[in-house]
């Protein structure tokens, strides 16, 4: 089975094309998969949009990785 995969930010851009994804495009929901990678460095606002958008539009699965943006750059001295 192909998957079709939508990289959600939070976004306009990125929330625009999860809903063309979902509502146009005719591809079957259960070959889509959204994800949204938590950098915890993003704003309260953003947060609560990805998750109205994964109650209400379609799951998004959240992303955590081993270092958030902070630790990342203090990592490579940036």
């Amino acid at each position: 089975m192909k998957l079709y995969h939508v990289g959600l930010s939070g976004g306009k851009d990125s929330t625009a094309a999860l809903l063309f994804m979902v509502h146009e495009s005719g591809i079957p929901h259960e070959q889509l998969r959204v994800t949204f990678c938590d950098t915890g460095n993003e704003a309260d606002v953003t947060y609560a949009h990805v998750e109205m958008l994964s109650e209400k539009v379609f799951p998004v699965e959240r992303i955590n990785p081993e270092r958030d943006f902070y630790e990342l750059a203090r990592y490579k001295r940036r």
